[in-house]
């Protein structure tokens, strides 16, 4: 499992990340809108939304730390789905080779 994710825009592309986040959240509008489709895709997809966000203005993150806020503030507290989030998270920024993911087995 992904521990911490540091964002190192070495490349100047923030502003791809900024549009995949929006793309993020125009996704979970559509599949909100879709009651046939899973709810765990959803919170998934939130989740990752959510890390993403927060990544963009702090640069480096606890992942353990940003669950809880994240159950704070969205009351979701299925933690395997929320470290599916962080993992795509994770691939989507490795496509860039701008970030760093530090793993940590349990």
């Amino acid at each position: 499992m992904i521990r911490y994710l540091t964002f190192l825009d070495v490349k100047n592309r923030r502003s791809e990340l900024e549009y995949k986040l929006k793309e993020m959240v125009i996704e979970i509008n559509i599949i909100k809108e879709n009651p046939k489709k899973d709810r765990k895709q959803v919170e998934a997809l939130l989740s990752g939304a959510y890390i993403l966000r927060r990544l963009l203005k702090r640069r480096s993150i606890d992942i353990e730390e940003l669950y809880e806020e994240f159950v704070k503030e969205y009351g979701f507290n299925d933690k395997k789905i929320f470290y599916d989030g962080a993992e795509m998270v994770n691939n989507l920024l490795k496509e860039g080779t701008y970030v760093t993911g530090r793993f940590i087995s349990q």
